[in-house]
């Protein structure tokens, strides 16, 4: 297995760090390197890529802006010298948080991480499809071990649970291997909506609204900082 990789960091001794490191592994292969995010988003819109090695505190973009502008997010490993950023980082699912200075152990620790959740990955993108009849938009879920065909009416929200997503349903509950973001970027924005890094909400279903929590059925789920703004915009909207 050998990821297509890219290195986004402003300082050059980065660069080299991670450069020599690379050399030693096989399965990495370095396929970009950029000093800013705007530039890796040019170089990612025509190129498809495996994992980005990304820094944090970057003039113009960011490493947390730059994620959010992602439709579909690689792998990323974050390495920065900032651990402050570290729960940001992992809201969005990163593989793994450098903290700089690191060393060739603790980097191959990291490496070997995305390379398991590489073949999760693919799993999860291959197994979301909707489709409408009859008025009635449905969704493909692979699940216990079979293919559920769901009615997205019927799909109150979605919970991230490691490597797996619990589909919570009017009448029943569906476990799959999964990624948020892949089956976030699949259903319709304008009806399903993230509201935290483990939570995604059918925005129909929600019964109230605090400051804090969202309420569907009788279950309290949270609302992230992160995705605060975009949730009241998108809820206001209804």
């Amino acid at each position: 297995m050998t990821l297509k990789t890219i290195i986004i960091d402003d300082e050059p001794l980065a660069h080299k760090v991670v450069l020599n490191y690379a050399k030693e592994l096989t399965q990495l292969k370095i396929v970009g390197e950029f000093y800013n995010p705007v530039q890796a988003i040019e170089f990612m819109s025509k190129e498809k890529i495996d994992l980005c090695l990304l820094d944090i505190n970057m003039p113009k973009l960011n490493g947390i802006e730059f994620l959010q502008t992602l439709v579909e997010p690689p792998l990323v490993i974050i390495t920065s010298a900032y651990e402050e950023y570290a729960l940001q980082g992992y809201e969005f699912d990163v593989c793994d948080y450098l903290v700089k200075p690191f060393d060739l152990k603790r980097f191959i620790k990291a490496i070997n991480k995305a390379c398991l959740r590489r073949p999760l990955l693919q799993r999860s993108n291959s197994t979301i499809q909707i489709s409408s009849a009859k008025d009635e938009e449905t969704i493909l879920l692979k699940g216990d071990k079979k293919v559920h065909k769901v009615l997205l009416d019927d799909l109150l929200y979605i919970e991230s649970y490691g490597s797996y997503l619990k589909y919570h349903l009017v009448n029943e509950l569906i476990i799959g291997l999964g990624k948020m973001h892949s089956i976030e970027n699949a259903l319709p924005d304008n009806s399903f909506v993230r509201i935290h890094k483990s939570y995604l909400v059918n925005l129909k279903k929600i019964k109230a609204v605090t400051k804090s929590e969202v309420l569907i059925l009788n279950k309290q789920l949270p609302i992230g900082n992160l995705y605060k703004n975009n949730f009241q915009r998108l809820f206001n909207a209804l």
